[in-house]
């Protein structure tokens, strides 16, 4: 339960391992800062709660949330099974007043007089404007890695998230013109693509199996473009496999639309 192999990569990542260059320390740190404030704030709030106008359900509902960020840490198989970063984003819903209560405890403990009513706001400005560099992943850009698709077009979001028109045109051109008793191939991005425009009978497994099989192969920007086939979902480029790798599963088939942008194949 305990071997830290096991859990999620991100929660891994809570631990220090596996953290790639700056902007990843500083996200760890940032996340840090939020859970101690909303420690401190879930202390304040088991210690005092007669003394907050929070319902009772409010009060159950933040302990049973606390206790499930923390499992999503200690826990592998619940935190490989539904990340803790999905998680985290999601308690914070419910955790976000502990993070309120935390900072004013902590100004309290200080009591420095002239800062009492400016600390508290500074404190939480200062961590609130870590965490939103955090998740627009504005810390990567600082650093250099074009992360984020807000900022950037490019980079490994982008590939996999971007949808281009072209795609759109040539996934709407093969539901016109297709035999319905035919699957589609298409890696695993490929296949929202499709879906999008409602088209059934997809297989986005046949680069992971990487075997021939009869029908249409779909390709998409990232395919065409940059040469790149994306078997199955991560989180990283090191995903990525060089078109040249499944030459063989082209063989017998012919190019039957080509827009630049996408490829169709039968």
């Amino acid at each position: 339960m305990f071997v830290i192999e096991a859990r999620d990569p991100l929660a891994q990542k809570a631990f220090g391992i596996g953290l790639r260059g700056m902007a990843e320390i500083i996200n760890l740190v940032s996340y840090y800062l939020v859970f101690i404030f909303i420690f401190i704030g879930f202390i304040s709030l088991i210690r005092k709660y007669k003394t907050f106008k929070f319902e009772i359900e409010y009060i159950l509902i933040s302990v049973v949330s606390f206790f499930v960020a923390l499992l999503t840490i200690v826990a592998p198989f619940i935190s490989v099974g539904y990340s803790f970063e999905r998680t985290f984003l999601q308690l914070l819903v419910i955790l976000a007043p502990l993070f309120v209560i935390g900072c004013n405890s902590v100004i309290l403990i200080f009591k420095k007089s002239r800062l009492k009513s400016v600390a508290p706001l500074l404190i939480m400005m200062l961590i609130l404007t870590s965490q939103l560099m955090c998740n627009t992943e504005l810390t990567y850009q600082i650093f250099g890695e074009p992360r984020s698709v807000i900022f950037n077009s490019k980079g490994f979001k982008y590939d996999i998230f971007y949808v281009h028109d072209k795609e759109l045109v040539a996934a709407k051109w093969l539901n016109w013109s297709k035999e319905n008793n035919l699957p589609i191939c298409c890696d695993k991005h490929g296949g929202t693509r499709l879906k999008m425009l409602g088209i059934s009978n997809i297989d986005d497994d046949i680069f992971k199996r990487n075997e021939t099989k009869q029908g249409y192969i779909y390709l998409r920007y990232q395919n065409v473009v940059n040469g790149k086939i994306e078997p199955e979902y991560g989180r990283s480029e090191e995903i990525f496999v060089p078109i040249s790798y499944y030459h063989h599963l082209f063989i017998r088939k012919s190019k039957i639309y080509d827009n630049e942008g996408s490829e169709i194949w039968v």
